[in-house]
């Protein structure tokens, strides 16, 4: 699949991703808020209980599309591990 250009490229040509270490979502008169934490790019943060964190409010149309998505890659990473 090829990536988006919007996607951040290392210089080495990897793409950067931390793992996501918990997530808090509620709910806004104009949508739903998520703050996802992951460990981010800084160890000592993260040594010290400090995880990165990003936080994004989503419209309910957005919402579906976004849990949409999360399903179909869920179930394409299921397919495979039985596949192996």
């Amino acid at each position: 699949m090829a990536l988006d250009p919007d996607w951040e490229i290392s210089p080495d040509g990897k793409i950067p991703c931390w793992p996501v270490t918990g997530w808090q979502m509620v709910t806004m008169p104009t949508g739903g808020m998520i703050r996802l934490r992951y460990a981010g790019p800084d160890p000592e943060g993260v040594r010290k209980g400090a995880p990165a964190g990003l936080q994004i409010v989503l419209t309910p149309d957005q919402l579906r599309d976004f849990a949409e998505g999360l399903l179909r890659v869920a179930d394409r990473l299921e397919t495979r591990t039985t596949e192996q």
